[in-house]
């Protein structure tokens, strides 16, 4: 009987310890493709030869890419927008873009 339960509990610990790592993956990934996708619109907008990006960052969570930073004209900031809204994989743009 007592070697059930302690079989048990060793298997409850195992198992604990299986789902705890495979969180930490699953967050360790999420984390490698927000990175990924913010890389892939900074790309992107360097690409773009109307828009200065050299004052402006860019961070994604999930789908959702922010553009923060400062931009010469409103007509860039629209453009900035424009671009990463564009990048597969975005599905919202929060433009927090300064014109200075």
């Amino acid at each position: 009987m007592i070697r059930r339960i302690r079989t048990g509990m060793l298997l409850a610990s195992l198992s604990a310890v299986a789902f705890a790592g495979t969180a930490c993956t699953s967050e360790r990934e999420r984390r490698m493709e927000d990175a990924r996708l913010a890389q892939r619109v900074m790309e992107e907008l360097q690409d773009a030869r109307d828009l200065d990006t050299s004052r402006v960052n860019v961070q994604a969570k999930g789908h959702l890419v922010q553009l923060s930073g400062f931009v010469d004209t409103d007509d860039e900031k629209e453009r900035a927008e424009e671009i990463a809204e564009d990048v597969k994989g975005v599905k919202d743009v929060e433009n927090d873009l300064i014109v200075d």
